[in-house]
């Protein structure tokens, strides 16, 4: 005003702006900050994020937040949440821990797409980013790349061109295992060597072959094991699929059983040889490994799983700055056992009947989220898991 005094406006402004400058930072975990986001766009489930419902995200959320942690391999079955890890991460590293992120796809194509459809709306979502885009130029904002004025954003494909000479803090591989064994994994993970004591990478996918770039990777990390406490015995174990109980099991009655996936054979699953799929999926549940308490596949159970989840590490040699985390489809809680079973006993018939292995082999892939050897096939044979309901 030509008074020299200040309006009210202004000064609203003004308080808005030092109070943005001055609030405290944020020191709790990933997955406290994922309770800010709201899903949308891109997700097939909507809505505030809560880790409750996908408690075998814990571990991952803590070892990237650990500053001691360099490299996280993530190998987990399909349609578990394992993209949605850095979904959340990326706008939390923007907000509060910033630094030149590199996110790769398989290809350009995918980039793009995922950048559209999921990644790039849930960012612009977020109030405190949105605000720190107003002032960047159009052409500094494209649908695959950000340049913020204190870090820089880019999603492309896992190509020669895009991991070549430029640096960044942070490197992301999404479905690292479609890389096979063309080296590019690593070239990618090199991009992070201007920062030895704060990089971190992050390498996520399904199965996929032993060997190959994806595998040598994780096999480097402490591999850590999911794992569930049984509701009657309170042992821990991992999901498993079939794992036969020896001459040796402590529980002489139970010697020469399977525990892990199963379900019952009976007159209603099993007529004249012939599976009935949608009879044997109402039968689908978990036998403990040590008590052979049958885990039924209610909300309720599942849910009493999930709140026991922890991991274990199966390569304790490992250096601590690489950790590993695996689990199989039985980790969401959002995934019938019913769905399991049938594709596995569809899987068998098709091995056994027509020696069509392919099936198989997606689902130790898929569904295991395990690399997939000549080894597996053989073992694959030898699992029957057809296991009588007691």
């Amino acid at each position: 005003m030509d008074d020299g005094t200040i309006t009210t406006e202004t000064l609203a402004f003004l308080a808005s702006e030092i109070q943005s400058a001055w609030t405290q930072p944020f020191r709790g975990h990933i997955y406290d900050y994922a309770k800010t986001l709201d899903l949308q766009r891109g997700y097939a489930v909507k809505g505030r994020f809560d880790i409750n419902s996908a408690r075998h995200l814990i571990g991952p959320f803590d070892a990237i937040r650990d500053p001691t942690v360099r490299l996280v391999s993530i190998l987990g079955a399909v349609q578990t949440t394992k993209s949605l890890v850095c979904d959340i991460v990326v706008p939390y590293w923007i907000e509060h821990d910033p630094g030149d992120i590199l996110w790769l796809f398989e290809d350009d194509p995918k980039a793009k797409l995922y950048a559209e459809t999921r990644a790039m709306p849930l960012i612009k979502s977020i109030s405190a980013i949105a605000r720190m885009m107003e002032d960047i130029d159009r052409h500094e904002k494209t649908k695959t790349k950000i340049k913020f004025s204190h870090c820089n954003l880019v999603m492309a494909g896992l190509n020669e061109g895009n991991v070549q000479s430029i640096s960044y803090r942070y490197v992301i591989v999404d479905e690292a295992w479609m890389a096979r064994a063309n080296g590019l994994i690593r070239q990618a993970i090199y991009r992070t060597r201007q920062y030895p004591d704060t990089r971190k990478v992050i390498i996520i996918g399904q199965g996929g072959f032993v060997d190959e770039d994806a595998h040598e990777i994780h096999k480097e990390t402490d591999m850590r094991e999911l794992e569930f406490a049984c509701p009657k015995c309170g042992r821990f174990q991992p999901f498993e699929l079939a794992r036969l109980r020896d001459e040796t099991f402590p529980v002489e009655a139970l010697r020469g059983t399977y525990s892990g996936l199963s379900w019952d054979t009976n007159e209603k699953t099993k007529v004249d040889g012939r599976w009935k799929f949608e009879e044997v999926g109402r039968t689908a549940h978990i036998r403990c490994r040590f008590c052979d308490h049958g885990i039924e596949d209610t909300p309720a159970s599942r849910r009493t799983l999930a709140d026991t989840y922890r991991f274990t590490p199966t390569n304790p040699s490992a250096p601590s700055h690489s950790v590993g985390f695996h689990w199989p489809a039985e980790a969401s809680t959002r995934i019938p056992l019913s769905d399991l079973v049938i594709k596995y006993l569809r899987a068998k018939v098709a091995r056994d009947e027509l020696s069509y292995n392919l099936p198989m082999q997606e689902f130790y892939q898929k569904d295991r989220g395990v690399h997939w050897s000549d080894d597996i096939a053989a073992r694959s044979e030898e699992h029957t898991s057809e296991l009588q309901s007691h």
